[in-house]
């Protein structure tokens, strides 16, 4: 392509027409030489370009050329050339003049050079409205680009279902155009997108990354492959592999500073750490602490003696909290004395203060020195009992010890002190086993009824708070019910419980934690412990019940909340008192007037703010004889589906509505509803669902 427009800008005749074309070829070759890294020769033709556009008359061809201008200084990264407040002025004389040519060039170039100020909103805002103009032009040159950098955009502001829409349209573009340099560019996005998963598929992703360097390469497009290798170290970092991520974040470095890519070469010379460290809390989410409980299960079904004990939980920690070395230590009289350790060739003596810390608090001691740039001291406990502690070490990393990792640390440091209190039982047991046969037969058994319990609280752990539902609903004369749980994960965020009060009498609540995962059970755990240590166990008053859940909540969960609804079903009076906040759906079916109504329960969610301005809702139904009532989460409202433009259609309330209506005098209406939604959203539930179903029957039928 260069090869052409040098071509032509040496034959032009000269005229005045050939002129002003020649300042579109200009700014194209500038952009086609800054492509390919060949910067000083795109830096000349701008010092051409700047001429023109000093002696043009014509605004619409000034502009053109200052369009250029800004679209090659953005791409090289010169963006300190450039005044943002000139750009506006610019930006608004090109709107003044209604042209639409011009005004989707300069959305998409002032909004590229916002791109590469780091100003990702309001480059999102411009190069959303530059394709937006486009959708009334005949545009097709170019167009793939504004999509990628607009993807590109997407997933650094989080806008990741947004992001895979703009990826299933560059592809149709690409594949229309057979344009090469895009589809590499869309190639490392997509892997980028794919990364970020809870689900990933490792072996996909170094495909696709592969893929666009071996495309790059091909190209010869030496800022596309150093491009390329940055991403595939940003993806090593978001799968959990930290020692080839560093090796690729050097080699794009290296690359950078060869092809004098001088704004990617201080962007990352300056943000190295932040990303690194970024990427390797992301590497801490959820999925991580699953396979966490999962390895720790592992490890204590197959200990045989203390040395694999000790290396298999110096191995897990070292592991799961992204550290690079560590040694375990085990107390003996108040001073530790080092059992094990992995990268530590030489023994070290723990500062008195460390340790007396440590002895004193009972809790986690971190910090950082030029040498070890990240360090933490955890202690081992059993039975608020100090037995060790296990120091973890990262040189690589600054401040990777987060307030979340160290919680999930905490969580396996109190694991740890179990395993290590059994290895010392079973090993006294040995001791003791030729004159005391029937103590040591006894305290085997306790041993391993302390392993079995840990292993059944470890696959509770698991699934988390599916063990904290009920498997049945309490039998009442006069009212049944039905109740349908599934979460979308193993750790789910949805909580619902019966409680029987008296002969009469049930509390029910169903209740949806913001979030998914371990956080989320967690909070749900509270709610269940709240409710059955709850002082009036008559809950006389459902309002007074209301309020002190939420004034254990407040201040105690950070910034999570709980949607919650309590009912209290009197089956003598045949009457159901219900009060909460949020979303939780409610519909009461009439048997009378035979239709279903949609109950409103607004009001603030738990745990937010504080109890003397918290509002919830309250309603009291009669139930006759025929009379439903459904309650759901949001989950079952907010399944969702794609049409073929990519846009998302929900099951909804009216929906739902429709579904309640088609099968009231269903027996399993429940089971007929849920098997309604799967068929909706093609047998893949994509949120918590937890629905519930109370019904009166005719007496007939009691």
């Amino acid at each position: 392509a260069i090869s052409h427009f040098e071509k032509s800008l040496t034959t032009s005749p000269g005229a005045k027409s050939d002129e002003q074309g020649n300042m579109t070829l200009i700014g194209i070759n500038a952009f086609a030489y800054a492509s390919i890294g060949k910067y000083e020769r795109a830096l000349q033709l701008l010092d051409e370009l700047q001429v023109r556009i000093d002696n043009e008359k014509n605004p619409y061809w000034q502009f053109t050329g200052l369009h250029y201008k800004i679209l090659v200084l953005s791409h090289i990264g010169k963006i300190n050339d450039l005044n943002e407040q000139d750009l506006e002025i610019y930006l608004n004389t090109v709107n003044q003049q209604n042209n639409q040519l011009l005004q989707y060039s300069f959305y998409f170039s002032i909004g590229y050079y916002y791109y590469k100020k780091k100003k990702l909103n309001k480059s999102f805002e411009y190069i959303s409205k530059s394709l937006e103009i486009r959708e009334s032009l005949a545009i097709e040159a170019g167009i793939a680009i504004s999509y990628l950098v607009l993807a590109e955009i997407s997933i650094k502001l989080k806008k990741n279902s947004l992001a895979r829409n703009l990826l299933r349209k560059i592809i149709r573009i690409i594949k229309s155009n057979h344009d090469y340099f895009s589809y590499q560019w869309y190639l490392r996005l997509k892997a980028i997108l794919l990364s970020s998963s809870l689900d990933i598929d490792r072996l996909k992703l170094s495909r696709i990354i592969n893929k666009a360097l071996t495309f790059s390469k091909k190209l010869r497009l030496k800022p596309e492959i150093a491009r390329n290798y940055y991403y595939y170290s940003l993806i090593c970092f978001n799968i959990g592999d930290l020692e080839k991520g560093f090796f690729l974040e050097r080699k794009s470095f290296e690359l950078f500073r060869q092809v004098g890519m001088k704004w990617e070469e201080f962007q990352l010379k300056n943000l190295v750490v932040e990303h690194s460290i970024q990427s390797s809390r992301q590497f801490f989410g959820e999925r991580v602490k699953l396979e966490a409980l999962s390895k720790i299960s592992l490890l204590l079904s197959q200990q045989k003696n203390s040395e694999e004990l000790f290396l298999g939980i110096m191995k897990s920690a070292i592991e799961i909290s992204g550290s690079t070395r560590g040694a375990l230590f085990l107390m003996n009289q108040n001073r530790p004395f080092q059992v094990y350790a992995s990268g530590i060739n030489e023994k070290f003596d723990v500062p008195d203060t460390v340790l007396e810390f440590l002895i004193k608090n009972q809790e986690p001691y971190t910090g950082s020195t030029p040498e070890k740039k990240s360090y933490l001291f955890l202690p081992i406990l059993f039975q608020n009992t100090i037995l060790g502690f296990i120091y973890l070490e990262n040189e690589l990393i600054k401040n990777i010890f987060n307030q979340e990792q160290i919680q999930v640390m905490n969580i396996l440091s109190s694991i740890f002190g179990v395993l290590i209190d059994n290895a010392k039982a079973y090993t006294a047991l040995k001791e003791e086993k030729k004159n005391l046969e029937r103590k040591v037969e006894e305290r085997t058994k306790e041993v391993y009824l302390r392993n079995e319990i840990i292993e059944k609280d470890l696959q509770a752990t698991r699934v988390f708070q599916r063990n904290l539902m009920p498997t049945e609903m309490p039998a009442f004369e006069g009212i049944k019910g039905d109740f349908f749980y599934k979460p979308v994960e193993e750790v789910g965020g949805d909580f619902f419980d019966f409680i029987k009060i008296d002969a009469d009498r049930m509390l029910f609540v169903i209740a949806d934690s913001s979030g998914h995962g371990i956080r989320a059970s967690l909070i749900t755990a509270m709610l269940k412990t709240i409710l059955y240590t709850y002082p009036d166990q008559n809950f006389s008053s459902i309002k007074f019940l209301i309020e002190y859940i939420n004034e254990s909540l407040f201040g105690q969960i950070s910034d999570k909340y709980i949607v919650c609804l309590l009912g209290i079903i009197d089956t003598r009076k045949h009457t159901i008192e219900m009060i909460g906040g949020g979303n939780i759906v409610v519909f009461h079916y009439s048997a009378p007037n035979k239709n279903w109504n949609r109950i409103d329960i607004k009001g603030h969610m738990l745990g937010i703010i504080p109890t003397n301005i918290l509002k919830c809702s309250e309603s009291k139904i009669n139930l006759q004889e025929g009379d439903k009532l459904f309650l759901a989460t949001d989950g079952i409202i907010e399944q969702y589906i794609r049409d073929e433009e990519g846009d998302r259609i929900i099951f909804g309330e009216e929906r739902l509505l429709s579904t309640l209506n088609e099968f009231t005098d269903s027996k399993n209406l429940l089971k007929d509803i849920v098997t309604t939604v799967r068929n909706f959203s093609g047998d893949e539930f994509l949120d918590d669902i937890t629905a519930i179903s109370f019904w009166r029957p005719y007496e007939k039928n009691l």
